[in-house]
């Protein structure tokens, strides 16, 4: 009975391991490399030590890579979520995301959308990325940033996750305009 037990608690743990990203509590950390100049905004349901092994979905403001500005799914349905973008582009250049930020809400251009393994997970990762900053930089304020939302294929991820992570998307937005230099 004992067995059985514990056995059930492992697969409780394991089942719940794999909950998709947007049931779980995120936290947001941002980091700055000011060495080859990048902002990295990223959300996880860790905390700790452990936040690099299970990191859901980030903000990359990257000039060293193509295109600069990249929104990282790493977590959920991202095959899905890609084929839905794509058809909803109906073969244009740009695939909308949707931007919720504060009052504010607007359809956010993607050029690039990018299916790749995903080797942490065995999974997949999917990326938006752009060369047109404007629209998010420019919607992203101090007084906009808490409670910001992208909506991808459907799904909401929210950019301030906890009270008081909107300064820190503030914080990854103005890192991103002094690295560009917008």
């Amino acid at each position: 009975m004992r067995f059985a037990s514990r056995l059930a608690g492992i697969f409780a743990v394991f089942f719940f391991g794999l909950a998709p990203a947007w049931s779980e509590e995120f936290h947001a950390y941002f980091y700055e490399n000011e060495d080859q100049p990048a902002a990295h905004l990223t959300f996880s349901p860790c905390t700790g030590e452990d936040v690099s092994e299970c990191v859901a979905y980030s903000l990359v403001c990257d000039p060293a890579q193509t295109p600069p500005l990249q929104i990282n799914i790493l977590t959920g349905p991202v095959e899905t979520m890609a084929v839905d973008l794509i058809k909803a582009s109906a073969g244009t250049t740009y695939a909308n995301v949707p931007l919720s930020a504060g009052a504010k809400k607007i359809d956010l251009p993607f050029s690039m959308i990018h299916v790749d393994a995903n080797e942490m997970d065995g999974g997949w990762m999917l990326s938006l990325g752009t060369y047109d900053t404007a629209p998010l930089l420019d919607t992203l304020s101090k007084e906009t940033s808490e409670g910001a939302t992208i909506t991808i294929a459907g799904t909401a991820y929210s950019l301030a996750p906890q009270k008081g992570d909107g300064k820190k998307l503030a914080q990854w937005r103005d890192a991103c305009v002094r690295i560009r230099g917008n």
